[in-house]
């Protein structure tokens, strides 16, 4: 995922889920994909600050973690 030449990608991961992100300087946002197991989800943030991008990636992925969490096993309805 490159959106030109000014921009240059970067790589990191967070509670074990990896992602990846870049800055586009022609419509002045950082985009990048969260790779979750069951998929990857897009996200993208005004300006070209990637440890915003990164907080914001961060959040979700607490969320998503959240979300497993408060589904009921399949064995606690048996």
């Amino acid at each position: 995922m490159t959106y030109g030449r000014a921009s240059m990608e970067t790589h990191g991961s967070y509670r074990g889920i990896r992602f990846t992100h870049s800055y586009n300087p022609v419509d002045e946002w950082r985009k990048g994909e969260i790779l979750f197991p069951e998929g990857s989800v897009c996200l993208q943030t005004r300006g070209g600050d990637a440890a915003t991008w990164e907080d914001a990636a961060r959040q979700r992925i607490d969320a998503h973690f959240r979300e497993i969490d408060s589904e009921p096993d399949d064995d606690s309805e048996a």
